[in-house]
C-alpha cells in the first residue's frame, strides 16, 4: 500500500523505511503476539499519517477561493480549477469510481461523490423534493438507520410524506422515492429480502429506487438487482453508501458519500442535479480531502471487496463461537455481511450496559488483547462499546465490531466473548449474548 502512493520517490522510500523499522519483522520469534499485533496498529497509523500529510501538503498550497493565476494539481494530477472550494470538481475519483462501479448491459451511469453519506442522501431528497409526481413527495423507506429516520422527519412539515417499514413486503402503494437499506440495524440486525423488487417495480415503479448500502460496502450485488429489473421497467436507481468505513482498508482518511445512478435510458439529468445541489449546500470534498482519497486502494473494487470480506469473516466467526442460539446475519447468497454484532441484554437499564461495557473492557486488559472501547466499525483492528438509544429508537445493546485482522486478538475476543455469554454471572446480566438474527 505504502508503496503504490502517488507521491515523489524520496517520500515513498521514507515511507518504506519508516514501516520496515516499526515492523522490525527480524524480532518476531522473540515477542509476544500482542507485541507483533502492535507493530502491525502502528504501522497503519503510520501509513494514514504520512498519506495526510502528502494530501494537506498539497492542499495547503491554494486558497480556499484561489485567484485565477493560480494553478494547483494534486499528487495524482487532478486540477484544482475553482472559484470556490464548494465548486471543486472530483474528476479523477469519480473517473475512478467510474472503472469500479459499471452498468450492467442496457443500463447507463453516472457517479457523483458528496462529502458525507448523509449530505449525498440529503442531495438526493433535494432533487426528489424538486418534481414530485404529486402535491406532495412521498417516500418508502424499508430499513432502520437513525440519521435516516430524523432527516426525514425534519422534512416532515415540507411536503413529505414518510413511510418506515421493517421488510420489502411492507411495502405497499405509490411512492416517488422508493429508499432501501439491504442490511442494517434497529433494535439488531437485519437484511432485506429483495426477491420481491422486480415485481413490486413492475407494479408502480418509483420515480426514484435508492439503496443505502453502507453496511454492505463494495460488495453490495447492484448488478445482480439491476439485471432482474425487467427492461419495460423504466425506473431510475441511485445506490449510495458512506465511504469512510469499508472502503479505506479501516484508515479513515477522509469522510465521503458515494453515489452512483443507473438508468436505462441516456441522459443523466439526476447526475446533473446532485451535482448542482452538491454546489449550492457545500456538500462536496474539500481539496484536503479529495487528495488524500487519491490514495490507490479507495475505490478500487477487489481491494475493496477482499477487506470487507474480511471483516464480515471476522465478525461471523464472533458470531458462530457463541452460545447455540446464535445466528450470522446474512445477505443474499449466503456470504456473511454484518461489520459487527449485536448483543442484547436482558434488562433495557442503560447502566446495566455501561457496566457490562467497563468489565469487558478491563477483562480485555487483563488478557493483552488490542480491543478497543470506541464507535463504528470497518477498522483494521477490533472496537466494542454500549449504545444507548433514545427509549423511542430501541434497547440498549452492546456492540462488538471486529476489524480485517485476524490472529492473537481476534481469537482471544471471540473466548472473552463466549465466557461472558455462558458464564454464572454474566448469564444472569445477558439474556440472549448473541448477534441479532438476520431480518
Amino acid at each position: 500500500m505504502a508503496g503504490s502512493l502517488a507521491a515523489p520517490s524520496d517520500q515513498r522510500f521514507d515511507l518504506l523505511r519508516l514501516l520496515d523499522r516499526t515492523l522490525d519483522r527480524g524480532r518476531w520469534d522473540a515477542q509476544t503476539p500482542r507485541q507483533i499485533e502492535m507493530r502491525l496498529e502502528l504501522a497503519g497509523r503510520h501509513l494514514r499519517r504520512r498519506c495526510l500529510q502528502a494530501a494537506h501538503a498539497a492542499a495547503d498550497r491554494c486558497w480556499k477561493s484561489p485567484p485565477q493565476a493560480q494553478a494547483l494539481r494534486t499528487a495524482a494530477g487532478q486540477a484544482a480549477d475553482h472559484g470556490y472550494e464548494r465548486e471543486l470538481q472530483p474528476l479523477l475519483l469519480e473517473q475512478r469510481l467510474t472503472r469500479a462501479a459499471p452498468p450492467p448491459p442496457g443500463w447507463s451511469a453516472d457517479h457523483i461523490l458528496f462529502s458525507s453519506g448523509q449530505a449525498a442522501l440529503t442531495a438526493i431528497l433535494l432533487s426528489s423534493m424538486a418534481s414530485p409526481r404529486g402535491g406532495r413527495l412521498s417516500v418508502a423507506h424499508a430499513g432502520g438507520y437513525f440519521e435516516t429516520r430524523d432527516l426525514f422527519g425534519l422534512l416532515g412539515g415540507m411536503g413529505v410524506e414518510y413511510r418506515r417499514h421493517d421488510a420489502l413486503a411492507e411495502v405497499t402503494g405509490r411512492a416517488d422515492l422508493m429508499l432501501l437499506e439491504p442490511v442494517f440495524c434497529a433494535d439488531g440486525l437485519h437484511r432485506l429480502d429483495l426477491s420481491a423488487l422486480p415485481a413490486l417495480l413492475r407494479a408502480d415503479p418509483p420515480a426514484l429506487l435508492a439503496f443505502d448500502a453502507t453496511l454492505a460496502g463494495a460488495t453490495f450485488p447492484y448488478r445482480d438487482i439491476l439485471e432482474r429489473i425487467g427492461a419495460d421497467t423504466q425506473v431510475t436507481v441511485a445506490c449510495m453508501r458512506s465511504g469512510l468505513k469499508l472502503d479505506q482498508a479501516g484508515l479513515e482518511l477522509a469522510n465521503v458519500g458515494i453515489v452512483s445512478i443507473y438508468r436505462r435510458e441516456r441522459g443523466m439529468a439526476l447526475g446533473g442535479a446532485l451535482r448542482r445541489i452538491r454546489g449550492l449546500t457545500g456538500g462536496g470534498l474539500t481539496l484536503d480531502e479529495m487528495a488524500a482519497l487519491e490514495a490507490p486502494w479507495f475505490l478500487d473494487p477487489d481491494h475493496a471487496a477482499r477487506y470487507a470480506q474480511a471483516v464480515f469473516a471476522n465478525n461471523a466467526a464472533l458470531a458462530q463461537a457463541m452460545p447455540a442460539r446464535s445466528e450470522v446475519c446474512t445477505v443474499a447468497g449466503g456470504a456473511p455481511a454484518a461489520p459487527f454484532c449485536v448483543l442484547h441484554l436482558p434488562e433495557v437499564d442503560p447502566q446495566v450496559c455501561r457496566d457490562l461495557e467497563a468489565q469487558i473492557e478491563a477483562a480485555a486488559k487483563a488478557r493483552h488483547l488490542l480491543f478497543d472501547r470506541g464507535g463504528s466499525f470497518g477498522f483494521r483492528g477490533h472496537r466494542f462499546e454500549a449504545v444507548v438509544p433514545e427509549p423511542s429508537q430501541g434497547r440498549p445493546f452492546l456492540r462488538i465490531a471486529m476489524g480485517a485482522r485476524a490472529g492473537w486478538s481476534r481469537d482471544g475476543i471471540i473466548t472473552l466473548m463466549r465466557e461472558i455469554a455462558s458464564g454464572g454471572e454474566w448469564k444472569r446480566k445477558m439474556r440472549e449474548a448473541r448477534p441479532a438474527a438476520a431480518g
